[in-house]
């Protein structure tokens, strides 16, 4: 089975661009894509002959994450690419930024292992439901489908969680490290 790219039908503008009624529009798109694009990643779980149940206990984290482990690989940049991404730091750090990346594959399965990560905080904490905020526009999610309801008005970016998540992985493999991610952020509700 070929993994289905998360795109969405309309022209996407970039998050600290969005006024507020684009913003409405992608998180709409985005809450609307949630069950659907979980049941391709545990379609694709099942495919690769694990046969756990994926009931959205806490405790499922640890085999999810142990399957995505397995997933994570890299691609190299293209010249463009790697140009633009060491221009937006000082001389002095160049020889320290990398030349690849994960891969697109990667990023497909990661976009909805945190939709999964989501829908296990949510449904194990009645005060957590995904939101999106407008304003202040120097905030770092703004207009980002983000889990609300954390203390100190701190949100959470699953997509990022697990993205951060993925880097660490791709260095050292943890069978927890989403399990643990989880408990972390349990201290703030």
């Amino acid at each position: 089975m070929k993994y289905e790219m998360m795109i969405p039908p309309f022209e996407r503008v970039e998050f600290e661009e969005m006024n507020k009624k684009q913003a409405q529009e992608y998180f709409d798109w985005y809450i609307g894509q949630v069950d659907y694009r979980i049941s391709l990643l545990l379609n694709a779980i099942k495919e690769d002959g694990i046969d756990t149940d994926f009931d959205y206990s806490i405790e499922s984290l640890i085999p999810l994450w142990e399957w995505y482990e397995r997933k994570i690989s890299y691609r190299e940049l293209d010249e463009s690419e790697y140009q633009l991404r060491i221009s937006k730091h000082p001389e002095w750090m160049k020889e320290y930024i990398a030349n690849k990346d994960l891969s697109w594959n990667t990023l497909m399965y990661c976009m909805d292992v945190a939709l999964y990560f989501a829908k296990v905080i949510i449904r194990h904490n009645a005060t957590i439901k995904w939101g999106f905020f407008t304003k202040p526009k120097n905030r770092a999610d703004v207009n980002q489908p983000v889990l609300l309801g954390f203390k100190y008005d701190m949100d959470l970016n699953p997509r990022l969680i697990v993205e951060n998540c993925t880097r660490r992985s791709g260095e050292e493999r943890l069978s927890t490290r989403l399990y643990d991610m989880y408990y972390t952020w349990m201290k703030y509700i």
